[in-house]
């Protein structure tokens, strides 16, 4: 066989694609005579990497773990065939935003957002339960951005971000749970809102009707959204911590959900307060953290509300048809007071009625007014209530009248406590001093608050339904999400009895008992009489109630009296005495005429016993045993 030139019998791709760490090798066969020696070069004159491998008996290039650089044409020095290597420009898809599980109340907005890195750039898709996610009315998806408005229950679920290109896929997952919202009247008229948000936001409206006419008022139901974002590179993953008046705001706290929730994405911390209240006023601040840095920003939340109650009520010039009112002011609440309002009620009337006063409009610079038009010789009674820009206040409670008792309407706790009552005149004063204790039943459990523990109390084996109104007058719920502690107002003798509280959770069921006792004297005072005392004195002597007839220790006496025909007009004047031991009661007035007659009730006062099963605890209250008496 003669020679001849050399010819290659392997025909390359004009370009060859490489994955990045990959191994490629090229065999170049030739035939010739004599036998050809196949050389490797790079057309572009750079010298061969030191990794690549050429099998010069069989023209074998290999290039290992091939790189970018690695990139470019290489051909053979004695032959024309070129060809490249070329890397595709590829990524691992790696997450720079996820998705967080998220509970939201029915009809309100959901965003979700997931973010990718990745070549070539990913594209996104969304699933539900494992099903593919389909667009609609309510439910729009763009470039890893999931976005639900008005959500349903029916929306609750597993969701998945899917992001893939064409070498690989990855998912993030995030439960959705959609609360129902309810809305109830109760049965005293309230209207109730469970799980609100900020869809609910607004002014509501109360009208109530009957046979003569209708009557309505309004208030508003106000959420507000404090902002806190940050720029930042998103793989940081920013943590927010908030603030109010210096305290951290737990909120994963029961009583914080209330009210508290953290909204927002990866890069967005914004704070929503729910059915502001004025409590909810303060400064915010909002520490957001990092890996490699902490920033944080402040702002003052300023709740405007209707103003407190006015205090210190005293009634006096007291007339056939009028009275003059005076009072201290209460807390504005940030709205300056605007007017005052009088009322005024008898025990004919249908409530508290707007009462006819000089000035006709009380402004709220001025502290006393007079009121006209009362009905002679009927009994009334008056509060007083300021107005501001928001609204009405709370009406006063306490109220001095002209006679010297003091009038306490809507008792509460913070009511509890002696009292007393000093007279003076040029002569001197006097003093007379009395307890007004409210009874608080503690009900308190040590868990996980996460547990959400529900309490609920039985009296003598049946249920207390604390909504209804009557139940509202003398019993309410009180603590927080560990204490459900029970206090009772006004105690009488239908309040004795056996309390058992009921504590429930998810996991477990406890209860603690207490025997409320309510003591009454056994008898009342005897032999009441009067008479003997000088110039304006009113002396009233009793026999004490004997001790074995006491039903207890404690025991006190209060003298009830006022003149004979005066029935219907005026209350009574009271005197407390402390001492069991008591008989005997001197009243000074220079208006006493001799020979005058009373009408006098004595009374033995005795106190509550509370003996304890479980975690229970004790107070006490008075109550009462009257005779009636003329003198």
């Amino acid at each position: 066989m003669g020679e001849y030139e050399p010819k290659i019998e392997v025909q390359f791709s004009e370009s060859l694609h490489v994955t990045k760490g990959s191994s490629v090798k090229l065999e170049c066969f030739a035939l010739g005579n004599p036998v050809p020696s196949i050389l490797w070069r790079r057309a572009d004159g750079s010298p061969l990497a030191g990794k690549i491998q050429i099998n010069h008996s069989n023209g074998v290039l290999e290039v290992p773990y091939f790189r970018p650089e690695d990139e470019g044409v290489y051909e053979q020095n004695n032959v024309s065939r070129v060809f490249v290597f070329k890397s595709p420009d590829v990524e691992h898809l790696q997450w720079l935003q996820t998705l967080k599980d998220a509970n939201v109340a029915v009809e309100a907005n959901l965003q979700w957002e997931c973010q990718a890195s990745g070549k070539p750039t990913p594209t996104y898709r969304w699933l539900k339960n494992g099903q593919p996610l389909a667009a609609g009315d309510r439910i729009h998806m763009e470039d890893g951005r999931l976005a639900l408005s008005s959500v349903a229950l029916s929306d609750s679920g597993m969701y998945q971000c899917l992001a893939e290109h064409e070498h690989g896929a990855i998912y993030a997952s995030a439960e959705l749970k959609v609360v129902g919202k309810s809305r109830a009247i109760m049965d005293d008229g309230s209207l109730r809102i469970t799980n609100v948000s900020q869809s609910d936001a607004g002014r509501y409206t109360c009208v109530a009707r009957n046979t003569f006419g209708a009557s309505s008022s309004s208030g508003s139901l106000v959420s507000v959204v404090l902002p806190c974002q940050v720029s930042s590179d998103p793989t940081l993953e920013p943590t927010f911590k908030w603030f109010l008046n210096g305290k951290p705001l737990d909120l994963e706290l029961a009583p914080r959900r209330e009210h508290f929730e953290l909204i927002g994405g990866v890069s967005a911390g914004d704070l929503m307060v729910r059915n502001v209240q004025l409590k909810h006023s303060g400064k915010y601040v909002c520490m957001v953290h990092t890996a490699v840095d902490s920033v944080s920003a402040a702002a003052e939340l300023i709740v405007r509300g209707p103003p407190g109650a006015p205090v210190e009520v005293v009634v006096s010039k007291i007339t056939d048809t009028g009275v003059q009112l005076s009072w201290g002011s209460g807390p504005d609440n940030h709205s300056p007071v605007t007017s005052y309002a009088l009322q005024a009620r008898t025990p004919y009337s249908v409530g508290w009625q707007t009462a006819q006063t000089v000035p006709d409009c009380v402004p709220g610079q001025m502290l006393h007014a007079s009121v006209t038009g009362l009905k002679p010789w009927v009994e009334h009674e008056f509060r007083v209530v300021a107005l501001n820009a928001v609204g009405v206040g709370e009406p006063s409670v306490r109220a001095i009248m002209d006679d010297g008792s003091l009038r306490i309407t809507n008792v509460s706790q913070s009511d509890a406590g002696r009292y007393t009552c000093v007279a003076r005149n040029t002569f001197g004063a006097s003093s007379s001093s009395g307890s007004l204790v409210s009874v608080v039943l503690p009900c308190q459990v040590s868990s996980d608050p996460t547990l959400e523990p529900t309490f609920k109390w039985f009296l003598n084996g049946k249920p207390l339904d604390l909504e209804l109104a009557p139940r509202r007058e003398h019993f309410e719920l009180i603590g927080g999400v560990s204490a459900g502690d029970l206090m009772v107002r006004n105690v009488q003798l239908k309040h004795s009895g056996k309390y058992v509280c009921m504590v429930h959770t998810a996991v477990d069921s406890v209860s603690a008992a207490a025997e409320l006792i309510v003591r009454v004297p056994d008898v009342a005072p005897v032999n009441v009489s009067g008479g003997g005392g000088s110039g304006g004195e009113l002396v009233i002597s009793w026999e004490p109630v004997p001790e074995e007839q006491q039903g207890g220790e404690d025991l006190g006496y209060i003298v009830a009296f006022r003149q004979r025909g005066a029935s219907d007009r005026g209350p009574w004047t009271q005197a407390v005495l402390a001492s069991p031991d008591a008989s005997r009661y001197v009243y000074w007035n220079d208006s006493i005429m001799p020979l005058s007659q009373y009408e006098v009730k004595t009374v033995g006062q005795h106190c509550v016993v509370l003996r304890d099963r479980g975690v229970l605890g004790a107070s006490c209250t008075c109550s009462r045993q009257w005779e009636d008496h003329w003198i």
